[in-house]
């Protein structure tokens, strides 16, 4: 619907204006460092901008956003999305609010040794409208993997449509609860009672197949496990300290998974501060833990190493809330 409503298409690239195409510098020359780099090169110096690349690529969503490459005058590339209609604040202020969690959990001993952090990325405002937002390479969508998409042969492609080719569809399960929630002359609580015998029917349905995903990116057994025990670490780290700043819109477009490592990184991070429980529809849930995403952490669910790092993560929380609270004050 995002598609046939943009104009734009996936796969296309889309021409630069004709300022950025101009736009190259040398290293002598560069004056301006990527905004978006992470770190600096072994001299200590930051990666500067050189050029750009001289086509973008629509990336998909309602606020039409454009992802472009710079390239630093060292040779790196970068990639960016420049994203509009939305203000990008509220997302910068979550990333450095998590940023400081990581600091707290990276100071307890029981914390580091465990690993427990926030994967980040770059949030920088350019305007109460717009943004430029680093992008997250190698690192799908828990929705992509899972198949929550419209198209049949990506769908086929998906963890449900191979591991559970049976079961019915997102879309299926979609259209079963908006035929409910869209009655007319029904009251709430009709509508609740069944949206409960609906969400029966969805599981008995429909069977989790996300543990299918570590087996298929592993080629043996320590690697396996080590991606298993870093994505439950990490859905632990991510969701308490979600919890403790409000964060909403947790759908699973919203959730990426590193390829690389198996942990996962929280993205669009605008609705925070509880802003959720306004929503036509509020979230009442503190952060998302469906079956899928329990059925990643093996056999022992969320008993063990996600219970465990839970407590810890809130625990170290708890202890520095006053120093939370003063960041917040300082970023609003």
């Amino acid at each position: 619907a995002d598609l046939r409503q943009s104009g734009l298409e996936l796969s296309k690239v889309y021409p630069l204006p004709p300022l950025l195409k101009r736009l190259k510098w040398t290293q002598q020359q560069s004056i301006v460092p990527v905004p978006t780099a992470s770190g600096h090169d072994q001299d200590c110096k930051p990666a500067m901008v050189g050029s750009f690349e001289v086509g973008w690529t629509y990336p998909g969503g309602i606020t039409r956003p454009k992802k472009i490459t710079c390239r630093s005058t060292d040779g790196r590339s970068f990639l960016q999305v420049v994203k509009g209609g939305e203000d990008p604040r509220s997302d910068s202020i979550s990333s450095q609010l998590f940023c400081v969690i990581n600091v707290l959990l990276h100071g307890n001993r029981s914390c580091r040794r465990r690993k427990l952090e926030v994967r980040t990325y770059k949030v920088i405002p350019l305007h109460p409208q717009a943004g430029l937002i680093e992008w997250v390479s190698d690192a799908p969508s828990l929705g992509s993997l899972l198949g929550s998409i419209t198209d049949a042969v990506q769908y086929q492609q998906s963890l449900h449509g191979r591991y559970d080719p049976q079961g019915w569809t997102h879309k299926q399960c979609s259209d079963r609860i908006a035929a409910i929630q869209n009655q007319k002359n029904v009251t709430a609580a009709i509508k609740n009672t069944q949206s409960r015998q609906a969400i029966t029917e969805i599981f008995a349905n429909t069977r989790p197949v996300f543990r299918h995903y570590f087996f298929d990116r592993s080629s043996t057994a320590p690697e396996w496990f080590q991606r298993r025990l870093a994505y439950t670490r990490s859905v632990a780290a991510s969701s308490i300290a979600g919890f403790v700043v409000g964060l909403g819109d947790r759908h699973t477009n919203n959730i990426l998974v590193l390829e690389r490592t198996g942990e996962v990184v929280h993205i669009d991070l605008g609705i925070v501060f509880d802003q959720g429980r306004l929503l036509p529809l509020p979230e009442l849930i503190p952060f998302r833990l469906t079956r899928d995403i329990v059925d990643g952490m093996g056999v022992a669910g969320t008993a063990g190493v996600f219970s465990r790092c839970c407590e810890e993560t809130l625990l170290v929380l708890r202890e520095n809330r006053q120093a939370l609270l003063a960041v917040v004050d300082v970023l609003m």
